[in-house]
């Protein structure tokens, strides 16, 4: 039995081995994931070095270090696909807000357009207004100089009416 013990420790450390690789890519996709946050892990990996480390495990021990792997591996890969999720979101949300902003710079444009236009012909809207206005008064002189003429044109008929009758 202690054979049969030893040789299933032995096939446990040989897979653990096996898993050497795997370790090494969490190392560099927790790396990877940190640099893309703008943050620092810098975690030094030699294979000759953990494989000493493996070589120190025995027991119960080879199974719960085999499993720890597995689940450091599949936890360095989900944070992988969320920094890149991430990425993408980030990437797809920038493009969104440059878009954005091309299009309220053509509305500006537009509007700035728009508004020169306006001030053109308000400017000229005004201009006319000043020349009805100057047109008005000079009607107003005229008509004046017309009322009083007429007066006077009807003050004269009344005395020559008034010298007729007397002249009779």
């Amino acid at each position: 039995m202690a054979k049969n013990s030893r040789n299933s420790h032995s096939s446990e450390k040989s897979l653990l081995e096996k898993k050497i690789p795997m370790w090494k890519a969490s190392f560099e996709n927790a790396s990877k994931f940190y640099k893309e946050s703008e943050s620092e892990l810098d975690i030094s990996f030699d294979e000759t070095q953990l494989k000493a480390v493996v070589a120190h495990i025995h027991g119960d021990d080879t199974k719960t270090v085999s499993n720890w792997v597995e689940k450091f591996a599949k936890l360095c890969g989900d944070l992988s696909k969320y920094q890149s999720s991430l990425n993408d979101e980030y990437k797809s949300r920038w493009d969104a807000c440059n878009q954005k902003g091309q299009e309220l710079e053509l509305k500006e444009a537009e509007l700035e357009e728009k508004e020169s236009g306006l001030e053109s012909k308000f400017e000229a809207l005004q201009y006319q207004g000043e020349e009805i206005d100057r047109r008005q008064a000079k009607l107003a002189t005229v008509q004046a100089e017309l009322t009083t003429r007429e007066r006077s044109i009807t003050q004269r008929e009344l005395n020559a009416e008034s010298g007729f009758e007397k002249q009779n």
